[in-house]
């Protein structure tokens, strides 16, 4: 019998660590040619894990899992490239049963002889358990479509319909624990909060992989207040941030004003935390945090630290805010900065693993600029920035590219990466400031981790010390420099 190529389909945000992604490969690899996966900007490691599987993982960001058809197309597309036979779809937290592998060519070649263009397959959906399965309401007639012969032309929005097949079905995993129910209740709360109605039956061993079996308890159903306590126990895990954007401030409240709305006006702060790091601050500064509800941390430094060259002390505060930090990565930015739309989406998006990003800088000239940077004046405090000038600049500027090194901040970068290395050495000499950073790109290379910069995260460094006030002087507005 002919053996017909299969590419499978998925989508991933974040599955390693729910114990998705091992299981997925392991079952579902040895059934197929070739996984395609789409990535929705994972920070847990699933992009990494899948990229010793398969070489065929788009990087996404979380946003992009909304629109379902986009990202499908874009597995579509990616998977035609390899000119396979089939198409099958399947989430990262689901497996097929056990009898797929002896079933699944055989279908292959049920739909080439008999013309059809595809088959459907039912889903179990297990709750709390690993092997009974939901079935009142619509958890116990979910039919989708999950096998498609590819066609000339072929495209997810007019793919044809397909036939219901009994002989293979889909193991879900998504509400298998308390904790993925938790994660998936804060979204779809209505689905399951007050179980009085819940009707469950035990899957039929035969359909389970044998390493997957566990004969464990009936799911009784949970009253409202139980569902409730629940995900009220998983709440701080299920809020915790993938990002932590990392400022330290000391003197300006005028600075501390600007860069946080800035920050905030041009992050998607969806899974993201923005704190300051209070480093030698000035009471004016800690007051105007505590009455504005300000997220952040006091470094308390020694008589003598107080007494350092300020720019120097900056990377003891870097240290100080990681070690705060809940997310995944750091995001490590200076108080005279200012954003523009994308400028850390589009980092995210060239995080491949091994790398860490900083943004190309747009710098006001006060000082010559570094590598890849752009010397052109829209301002020197925030008073006389142009905003609209500067955010018109870096739009035509700004280009898909990604290139070795790079300025010192914005900088991404995975926790475990710089915690790895020992961060950010320490000193308050003046001379010190960038010898930090070089230092810690060598440590982080020395370990496979490059420095990059992406040419569409583009931002505005005024190169300003906290006290410096408004200066007048001739506008430097028609000399552009790229370094």
């Amino acid at each position: 019998m002919k053996k017909y190529t299969i590419a499978c389909l998925c989508k991933m945000y974040n599955d390693l660590k729910k114990g998705h992604l091992e299981r997925f490969v392991q079952y579902i690899k040895p059934l197929v040619n070739e996984l395609v996966v789409y990535d929705g900007g994972s920070t847990d490691g699933s992009y990494e894990y899948m990229l010793h599987h398969t070489p065929y993982v788009i990087r996404g960001n979380k946003k992009d899992l909304a629109d379902r058809q986009k990202y499908r197309q874009a597995l579509l597309n990616e998977a035609l490239k390899l000119r396979p036979d089939f198409i099958l779809w399947l989430d990262a937290d689901e497996v097929l049963t056990s009898n797929a592998a002896e079933k699944l060519q055989g279908l292959c070649a049920y739909c080439v002889r008999n013309q059809m263009p595809g088959l459907s397959w039912q889903e179990i959906i297990l709750w709390r358990s690993s092997t009974w399965q939901r079935v009142d309401g619509l958890f116990g007639s979910r039919w989708t479509p999950r096998l498609w012969r590819v066609a000339p032309g072929m495209a997810i929005d007019d793919t044809p319909t397909t036939e219901r097949n009994t002989e293979i079905k889909v193991l879900h995993y998504g509400f298998s624990t308390e904790i993925l129910l938790a994660q998936r209740g804060y979204e779809i709360l209505e689905s399951f909060i007050g179980e009085e109605g819940l009707q469950v039956e035990k899957v039929p061993p035969e359909l389970v992989p044998d390493d997957l079996w566990t004969d464990d308890e009936r799911p009784r159903p949970l009253p409202f207040e139980e569902s409730l306590d629940f995900i009220e126990r998983y709440r701080e895990e299920v809020f915790r941030p993938s990002f932590s954007i990392i400022c330290p401030i000391s003197k300006s409240v005028d600075w501390l004003k600007f860069v946080y709305k800035q920050a905030l006006k041009y992050t998607d702060m969806t899974d993201k935390e923005f704190f300051f790091v209070a480093n030698n601050t000035d009471d004016k500064v800690l007051r105007y945090l505590r009455d504005n509800y300000i997220p952040f941390y006091i470094l308390e430094n020694a008589p003598a630290q107080k007494k350092e060259w300020h720019t120097g002390s900056v990377y003891r505060a870097y240290n100080f805010g990681a070690r705060q930090a809940r997310g995944e990565f750091l995001v490590f930015i200076h108080s005279d900065m200012a954003f523009t739309p994308m400028w850390l989406d589009n980092l995210i998006k060239a995080y491949n693993g091994s790398n860490c990003l900083v943004s190309r800088l747009v710098e006001s000239g006060r000082s010559p600029a570094e590598q890849y940077g752009i010397e052109k004046d829209f301002g020197w405090d925030p008073v006389s920035f142009r905003e609209s000038e500067f955010r018109d600049y870096a739009s035509g500027v700004a280009v898909s590219e990604v290139a070795d090194g790079g300025q010192s901040a914005p900088l991404l970068i995975r926790k475990s990466h710089f915690e790895m290395v020992g961060g950010y050495s320490e000193s308050g000499n003046r001379e010190f400031s960038g010898a930090a950073c070089d230092t810690l790109r060598r440590k982080l290379a020395a370990r496979g981790i490059v420095q990059q910069t992406v040419f569409n995260s583009i931002v505005y460094h005024f190169q300003s010390r906290e006290t410096d006030g408004p200066e007048t002087r001739p506008s430097l507005s028609d000399k552009t420099r790229a370094v």
